[in-house]
């Protein structure tokens, strides 16, 4: 509540007062700090009592001054009687700057124009997804309601930790506001699709956040926004919160992580993108535990052989073996790019399609799905479509130049020999280059053709 005063009154000593008075009151009544929080301390309520104050005649001059605001002195002299204006100065509605007069909030000029109150979130988000996926895993398997303490010991954590992981979810919708418990909104318990209800009340909860609108504003026509100039951005429209360069950058990266949960923007090495709107983007999920994988990730990372030994065991663990730890440590992170494994409730890694794997066999076709939506895969198996002899260094250029990337050339060409190895697990053809013909004249190395050798 006091952050949120804070955020709100944006440190107008003034301001503070009128917003602490008008929550003292609400308090007083018997709204809860939680409720308030939510209905972003109930502003129009607010206004609407201000407005109660007013006779007929100061409410018409508010709201002729709120449409031409910021409005100069002299212009005003014959249309608003001077007892009217010295009043409505004398309660503070309306504020002088020098020759101009304006009312005392942007908020209140916009509820006095359109009779409603436009105000958008800003609270700051400081956790990903990760660890709220986490607890909300654990609440479900509780049936929805779970005392913290108990919350805590199933995640062998703190209390404190607890509550950071709860707070956005409550900010969101998510969670009910319970003193000490962590409960799961009635209508996100009761709906069909868990997943999509939470998705959908986040998403709605994101869009009503000022960093939204923000995040559309620096974000270049069509381009990438990087998350360092998120974060810089991120600092300047939070004044009154205070907090390390190092932690402003992952505030950034949270909230980023939100907004593609959310379907609302898609992460990329580089940056955020504004969400593709064929739904072929890749989607994180809370309940099953969507696999966590380092920011700047780019697939592939790593010959396919791990990572389909990795999908048959989970598919047959009793016929297919696990790949060695090295192999599966690579099989897990290109699987997690893909969204073909995923947690479950005890964290443990399972398959997210059922189907990847049909009676021992990777489905070639199913997996090819799941690899176009990468960054730069649809265009190298276009090429090797047009060219299967496609050399790997040819390939991992072209792969390098899609994701902006800064490999060497010996990185350059194991990334293109890991896509041609995916390629043909995805049913893409491959040729081997013939090698260039040999001048006939020109004796081999190992040839002993006229050497005398047995």
């Amino acid at each position: 509540m006091r952050q949120r005063l804070r955020e709100y009154s944006q440190g107008l000593p003034w301001l503070f007062k009128k917003l602490a008075g008008h929550i003292i009151t609400e308090v007083d009544r018997g709204v809860t700090q939680e409720q308030l929080v939510r209905q972003s301390l109930n502003v129009e309520l607010l206004f609407e009592s201000d407005l109660a104050q007013l006779t007929p005649a100061e409410q018409q001059a508010l709201r002729a001054i709120a449409r031409a605001a910021p409005v100069s002195v002299v212009e005003l002299d014959d249309a608003i009687p001077s007892e009217v204006l010295e009043s409505l100065l004398h309660q503070r509605l309306v504020v002088q700057v020098g020759e101009r007069l304006d009312t005392y909030w942007d908020t209140f000029r916009d509820f006095l124009n359109t009779g409603r109150v436009a105000i958008e979130d800003s609270y700051v988000v400081r956790y990903a997804p990760l660890g709220a996926g986490k607890l909300l895993r654990v609440v479900i398997a509780a049936d929805g309601d779970i005392a913290v303490p108990d919350a805590a010991a199933r995640l062998n954590t703190s209390a404190t930790v607890v509550f950071n992981y709860a707070r956005e979810l409550r900010l969101f919708g998510v969670l009910a506001a319970e003193a000490n418990r962590i409960v799961v909104e009635a209508d996100i318990w009761s709906a069909e699709n868990r997943e999509e209800a939470i998705r959908t009340k986040v998403a709605q909860a994101l869009r009503r956040h000022k960093m939204h609108t923000l995040t559309f504003e620096l974000m270049p026509q069509g381009g990438v926004l990087p998350i360092a100039a998120f974060a810089h951005a991120l600092r300047e429209q939070f004044p009154a919160v205070e907090a390390k360069a190092d932690s402003w950058f992952s505030y950034a990266r949270s909230f980023c992580q939100w907004m593609e949960y959310a379907d609302i923007v898609q992460l990329r090495p580089d940056g955020i993108v504004k969400a593709s709107e064929d739904g072929s983007a890749s989607r994180t999920r809370l309940l099953s535990g969507a696999m966590p994988v380092r920011l700047r990730s780019a697939f592939p990372g790593a010959n396919p052989g791990p990572a389909l030994q990795l999908l048959r065991h989970l598919a047959c663990p009793e016929s297919a073996e696990r790949p060695s730890r090295n192999g599966r440590s690579a099989g897990v992170r290109d699987l997690s790019l893909l969204g073909a494994v995923e947690l479950d409730e005890r964290d443990r890694i399972v398959l997210a399609d059922r189907l990847l794997v049909v009676d021992g066999e990777v489905d070639a076709e199913r997996l090819r799905t799941r690899v176009l939506r990468q960054r730069g895969m649809r265009e190298a198996f276009a090429a090797l479509d047009a060219e299967p002899a496609s050399p790997p260094m040819q390939l991992g250029q072209a792969h390098r130049a899609v994701l902006g990337a800064n490999w060497v050339d010996s990185t350059t060409l194991s990334v293109g020999k890991y896509i041609r190895a995916w390629a043909r697990a995805c049913g893409v053809t491959t040729v081997l280059r013939p090698d260039p013909p040999r001048d006939p004249g020109t004796q081999s190395l190992w040839s002993t053709e006229g050497s005398g050798s047995q």
